[in-house]
């Protein structure tokens, strides 16, 4: 009977040191806290003496996977007023680097489920996610792979035609005066290459090995028309807008003196040009108006355009403005 009553009296001591030991490695409470448990939706409520999130846990019967996800975290102490929620691991396909990987975790974001599985990435890997049909949605995340390499090219640089007018061959007929010969060039690329294919490329150096030579072509403005019954050589023939103005004040202004820039009298039959197109002093046949002499110029006049000058303000305003082709007699 002693003996028994040893033994209980040793049990109780040992459960004793093993409470108080317990309490001071903070695992237990001297006192009840309600907690509150959220696991997928499903909520829990009760009074725990554990101290940590993880020990009111596993006291509440709710054991977590390696994976899962606790807020707050498991080690901090359980919350006073606030719920414990779990989020359980889900199955999730991993295909990266030629492999499938079948994986659970709690993470939402596809990065973060990819560190978890120590899949590492770059800044440049792109992270797809979408879901399949596995015997229900299976969330599938894919690596792919974005790798960069330089690529040298040789390309042909082709050659150019230039075009020269000359009023030794006839209006409308060409003559090949030089050849012309392609060049070549070394061209470098950026080729951005997404999961092993060619996704981008772009051009970022380039070295001419031999430059092209331009073909040139000399183009005849030489011709010959009709005018009263007489036949007139010309050397090149324009298309141009033409005005009209008069010898008088009307056109001049009032500090005219009535002559032109080459010193001839403003009369019909002298036009204004602009000298870098039609040099002054040439003669020329100008389309409905009739022969004539580049012997002015005018602040307006530049380019393909002339002023014909007529001799009255009524004929100037039948005129009008006109396109016709002159022609630079020879």
């Amino acid at each position: 009977m002693k003996l028994a009553v040893r033994l209980a009296n040793h049990k109780a001591l040992t459960i004793l040191l093993v409470a108080v030991v317990l309490m001071a490695a903070g695992w237990v409470s001297t006192q009840g806290q309600n907690v509150i448990v959220q696991v997928d939706g499903r909520v829990i409520t009760g009074v725990t003496w554990r101290r940590t999130v993880e020990g009111a846990l596993w006291a509440a019967g709710v054991l977590l996977g390696p994976n899962d996800r606790v807020t707050p975290d498991r080690q901090t102490p359980v919350p006073s007023g606030q719920a414990i929620i779990v989020q359980r691991a889900r199955p999730v396909l991993l295909v990266a680097d030629g492999q499938h990987i079948a994986a659970a975790s709690a993470e939402t974001d596809p990065r973060a489920v990819l560190s978890q599985a120590g899949i590492g990435l770059t800044a440049d890997d792109l992270v797809v996610q979408d879901f399949i049909e596995a015997g229900g949605p299976l969330r599938r995340i894919t690596v792919i792979r974005v790798t960069y390499a330089n690529e040298v090219v040789s390309e042909i640089v082709p050659y150019l035609t230039e075009r020269r007018p000359t009023a030794e061959l006839p209006l409308g007929t060409e003559r090949e005066v030089r050849a012309g010969m392609p060049g070549a060039k070394q061209v470098t690329y950026r080729v951005r290459y997404e999961g092993g294919v060619v996704a981008s490329r772009e051009r970022i150096d380039e070295e001419v090995m031999a430059p092209a030579v331009s073909r040139i072509v000399e183009v005849g403005t030489a011709g010959t028309i009709k005018v009263g019954g007489e036949t007139l050589a010309f050397s090149r023939q324009l298309t141009v807008t033409a005005t009209a103005y008069t010898p008088g004040p009307e056109s001049t202004g009032p500090y005219s003196d009535g002559f032109t820039a080459i010193g001839l009298k403003a009369q019909r039959g002298i036009i204004a040009v602009d000298p870098r197109v039609i040099s002054l002093r040439t003669r020329v046949y100008v389309e409905g108006y009739g022969l004539a002499i580049a012997g002015d110029v005018g602040g307006a006049i530049r380019g393909q355009r002339i002023d014909v000058c007529v001799d009255t303000v009524a004929e100037a305003l039948r005129w009008g403005r006109r396109t016709v082709r002159v022609y630079i007699l020879r």
